[in-house]
């Protein structure tokens, strides 16, 4: 009988655990289509609610909007379906996170011709600052593509209403990252 017991507690928890993770990639792919489509509010409507406490809302929409569209350039992401894959859940002070790693791609174009000169500098600026990524200059296109590796951190706690909720990566923004999270999470998730 105490064998039936564990056994049923067991199968309770990885059937948990499964909905938890098919419940996050259903809510990855609505925030990176979000994305592909550049709709900034749903966007915003799946970032992490601590981020608000930094960057006022309509700041945020403010930023993203210059970021992507602009009378100088806009940005749209290449790939409609990327592959994801998740890390292990794991729970961090009555938090759960997951990693999210995906290649990606998005591109930069620029509306008004780029000269040889400016274009190679500018190439070599993005290289500079993006590590880990792949840097092309299309000259045919006027724009930049840039390929490689991104990450989101999934978080489900009570300020999510233990709805899955994203943090986009970035090694080069550690201190903002880290007054969401703190930097002692960061590093337990081995970020």
């Amino acid at each position: 009988m105490k064998l039936k017991s564990v056994l049923f507690f067991l199968f309770l928890f990885s059937i948990s655990k499964a909905q938890t993770l098919d419940e996050l990639k259903v809510e990855t792919k609505k925030v990176y289509d979000a994305s592909y489509n550049i709709d900034f509010d749903e966007i915003l409507n799946y970032s992490y609610p601590k981020l608000f406490e930094l960057v006022d809302r309509t700041q945020m929409t403010q930023v993203l909007e210059s970021n992507f569209q602009n009378p100088e350039f806009s940005v749209s992401f290449v790939y409609p379906n990327p592959v994801f894959t998740y890390s292990e859940l794991k729970k961090i002070n009555q938090q759960t996170f997951c990693i999210v790693r995906y290649n990606g791609a998005i591109r930069m174009k620029y509306e008004k011709p780029l000269t040889d000169q400016l274009a190679n500098g500018m190439l070599t600026t993005f290289k500079q600052h993006m590590t880990g990524k792949k840097v092309t200059f299309e000259k045919e296109r006027n724009s930049f593509l840039i390929e490689g590796e991104s990450v989101m951190i999934a978080i489900s706690d009570n300020v999510t209403q233990n709805k899955w909720r994203f943090i986009n990566y970035d090694a080069g923004q550690l201190d903002f990252i880290d007054k969401m999270l703190t930097e002692t999470v960061r590093k337990q998730l081995g970020l």
